[in-house]
């Protein structure tokens, strides 16, 4: 459990929807972070190792080592890579800000 998932209305809201031949992981950022929700889907392989991650028994990245990034990133807080590329965009000079 991260320190997030301790404090309230920090955590991102997972939910997991059994499909044909695997599992939708869908989260939902915060609520105060107004982001719309993000899912995965995982392999009944994956999602078991995905389990071992939320149950604190792995990091993720070992986990689920066969995830892209952005997966790995959609799974952590539920923010997609257009959002992330939007939180760090600097409109005034419309690139990747510094600080």
């Amino acid at each position: 459990m991260s320190l997030a998932d301790k404090i309230p209305g920090w955590a991102p809201d997972r939910k997991v929807t059994e499909v044909d031949g695997g599992f939708v992981v869908t989260v939902t950022p915060p609520d105060f972070m107004a982001l719309p929700p993000e899912s995965v889907l995982l392999t009944p392989d994956q999602f078991e190792r995905y389990k071992e991650w939320r149950n604190g028994l792995l990091l993720i990245q070992d986990a689920l080592p066969d995830l892209s990034q952005e997966d790995l990133e959609r799974l952590i807080s539920g923010i997609g890579p257009a959002e992330w590329q939007d939180m760090w965009v600097d409109e005034s000079e419309g690139d990747i800000g510094t600080g």
